[in-house]
């Protein structure tokens, strides 16, 4: 994988997720019936470097294992993978060591492996356009 190409899905994977987070916990409010779990107003910065390291390094493997992954459904399937792995971690832990509701945190869980597997589905989109010939529909 290219530089141009590593870069170009790190952005895309951080600005994929970014979006959906903010509809997720921003529009639809998904954490607001727990008092003190969301600040008033996010540290953007941090944010985003936050889910450009996760973009690069998302895009780094798959670009490592790039021959195996080269359909939608085979990126879905490697988001699905890294989003179990680093979110069933995450969140288990944080059902372990707060006062979380268990259904909320399960959904949780499920929505952010669903929305890597979504990730992963649009780095393929993104680093192989072969998919559709030299460029992609309209």
């Amino acid at each position: 994988m290219s530089i141009k190409s590593l870069l170009i899905g790190a952005f895309t994977v951080a600005v994929f997720m970014f979006f959906i987070d903010f509809m997720y916990y921003g529009a639809f409010h998904f954490l607001a019936p727990i008092p003190g779990v969301l600040r008033d107003m996010p540290d953007f910065i941090f944010l985003s470097i936050g889910y450009l390291i996760f973009g690069l390094f998302f895009t780094y493997f798959a670009g490592k294992y790039s021959e195996r992954i080269g359909t939608l459904s085979q990126g879905f399937i490697y988001g699905l993978l890294v989003g179990f792995m680093v979110y069933g971690l995450t969140i288990l832990n944080r059902y372990a060591t707060e006062k979380i509701d268990l259904f909320l945190m399960m959904s949780n869980l499920v929505f952010n492996i669903l929305k890597v597997g979504a990730a992963g589905a649009v780095l393929v989109l993104v680093i192989r356009p072969s998919r559709w010939g030299k460029k992609p529909p309209n």
